[in-house]
Order: structure tokens, then sequence, then C-alpha cells
């Protein structure tokens, strides 16, 4: 937590923090500073403070692991979107399948309901004359 509006800078970072303005100064972006830095071998560390005591941070080693993150978190992402188009896949043709299951099920039982369409009329039809003779008594 920032507690001032300050920061402390060591004797020998002043050097190094006007060649860092100077470089941007002249139109350099973040990429070119750096490459200009590291050839000038400026090791890129920070000194902070830390619950009274001082830990210094190597600002390259934490980019090179935050790289190493990175690749490793797209290769994870990667194996999820394979993941996911493979469950995608299954789903659709499960769902194929229960429509064509449902389909057949209904052809099945159109063909029932008409079957016994045609047996109730046939059956109404030489049922007729019985009831047709019995009613002229």
């Amino acid at each position: 937590m920032k507690k001032y509006n300050f920061c402390l800078v060591s004797d020998e970072s002043i050097e190094i923090i006007q060649k860092i303005r100077n470089l941007y100064s002249e139109g350099k972006n973040v990429e070119e500073v750096d490459n200009a830095l590291s050839s000038l071998r400026v090791p890129i560390s920070i000194t902070v403070e830390e619950d009274e005591k001082q830990v210094n941070i190597n600002l390259s080693e934490v980019i090179q692991k935050q790289g190493e993150a990175f690749v490793q978190l797209r290769k994870e992402m990667r194996k999820q979107r394979e993941m996911t188009e493979k469950l995608l896949e299954q789903m659709k043709k499960q769902q194929e399948y229960i429509d064509h299951k449902l389909e057949a099920r209904d052809q099945k039982l159109m063909a029932a309901l008409n079957q016994s369409l045609e047996i109730r009329k046939k059956l109404e039809v030489i049922d007729f004359p019985n009831s047709w003779n019995s009613s002229r008594h």
C-alpha cells in the first residue's frame, strides 16, 4: 500500500532512470527501451520494502515466468476448446439419435392408431346391419 506520493530511488539507479527517460523522449517503445537496457547489461530489478524488509525483485525473471505461465495457460485453453468441441459433437449425435428414435416411435404410434381406426370402422360396418335389424323389431 502506498502511503506517500513519492518513491525512494538509490543513487546508482538515478543514471539508469535518466537513460530510460531519454530513450522514451527519443520515441522508443517499451520493448525498445527493454532491449537497450539489456544491451547495456542493466539489471532490471526493483527493491520493494515489505514488512520492514527489503525484497529485490528481478523483473526479467518475473516477465519470463509470466511468459511461461501464459504459454501454459494457452495450452490449457486449447485443450479446453478441443474438449468442448468434442462434447458438443457428442451432444449433437445424441440429439440426432433421440430425434430419430422419437420419430420412429411416433410413426409406429400413428400406424397403430390408424390400424385401430380401420378396425373400428370395419366393426361398425359389420355391426350396423345387426343393430338396424334389431331396431326394426
